[in-house]
């Protein structure tokens, strides 16, 4: 059984792909398997991957499955997973040979009887135009969790997360009513974060490419759809965090209403997913914000 699964949940990225199966040759680390979940391509995927069993010099296990987006992809992944850690590797990531090595290395300075008490680790991204470092870390390593590096620490910037596998099956991504295509990573982060601490490495081991940023959300038509879970994880869950950081929740509240008019969603079903008065009463005095920001946007008319 291998240690590590690297996860690829990816539609119609034939092009980009080559760059995770280039970054997984090189690993110094060996002791992986790559699954892929091709979420309906339609730009033969499968052939590109059969290439790539031919030269790899590590297991790769392809699955397919009908359109239903990256958080399902992420559940098929983990139903096939055995291994101890599991990491997403997006379809156009690239990183450093050292990359598994640095999270492998970092889990281990963790004393393996506290270990149960962690979700894993969290390293930096660095930009890859001109490889720069992307944000700043209070030290070289230390232990939070994801909660309070977000909401206290302010360390709101992209970082890429190596996650316990048992940790990611008592919390999965939940399956929304709607047939989003993407369901926001943080809020899954965040849940982890009531029960498990997360340790942090001063290593920028990822590249980050601005240009392809957040592609699975691009490719969707309902973006807004999608970001209404995030606000309604700020809104629901997170308000003891409210005084940390007041600006990011007064945005949650005022995109909540923002988006939810976007998408032609009634005020009477909107306001039924907040939960207590006191919060209906905020996202209620958050809708004329919201209706002038949809309409400069042109949505409303």
């Amino acid at each position: 059984m291998e240690r590590v699964t690297v996860f690829t949940p990816t539609y119609n990225r034939r092009e980009s792909l080559p760059r995770v199966f280039k970054s997984l040759k090189q690993q110094t680390f060996k002791d992986f398997i790559w699954i892929i979940v091709d979420d309906g391509s339609t730009d033969d995927t499968k052939s590109l991957v059969d290439e790539f069993k031919k030269e790899a010099n590590f297991k790769i296990n392809y699955i397919y499955e009908e359109n239903a987006g990256k958080h399902s992809a992420i559940n098929r992944a983990l139903k096939e997973t055995t291994s101890e850690l599991f990491l997403i590797a997006d379809s156009d990531d690239s990183f450093k040979e050292n990359a598994l090595e640095v999270f492998i290395n970092t889990w281990e300075s963790i004393p393996k009887e506290e270990r149960s008490q962690y979700k894993g680790v969290i390293a930096k991204c660095y930009n890859a135009e001109d490889g720069t470092p992307i944000g700043t870390y209070p030290q070289y390593m230390f232990d939070s969790n994801d909660l309070d590096a977000y909401f206290v620490q302010r360390l709101c910037f992209e970082k890429w997360n190596i996650v316990r596998t048992d940790v990611m099956k008592e919390i999965p991504f939940p399956e929304p009513d709607e047939k989003l295509k993407f369901y926001p990573e943080s809020v899954v982060w965040w849940r982890m974060a009531r029960k498990y601490k997360t340790r942090y490495i001063d290593e920028n081991i990822r590249a980050y490419y601005h240009d392809q940023e957040n592609s699975v959300i691009k490719q969707s038509a309902g973006r807004a759809r999608e970001t209404i879970y995030l606000w309604r994880y700020y809104i629901n869950e997170a308000m003891d965090y409210f005084w940390k950081y007041p600006k990011a929740f007064i945005k949650a509240y005022i995109g909540y209403s923002r988006d939810n008019i976007r998408i032609g969603r009634k005020y009477k079903d909107a306001i039924s997913s907040i939960n207590g008065v006191y919060r209906k009463v905020i996202v209620t005095c958050g809708y004329p914000v919201g209706y002038l920001l949809a309409l400069k946007k042109g949505i409303c008319k």
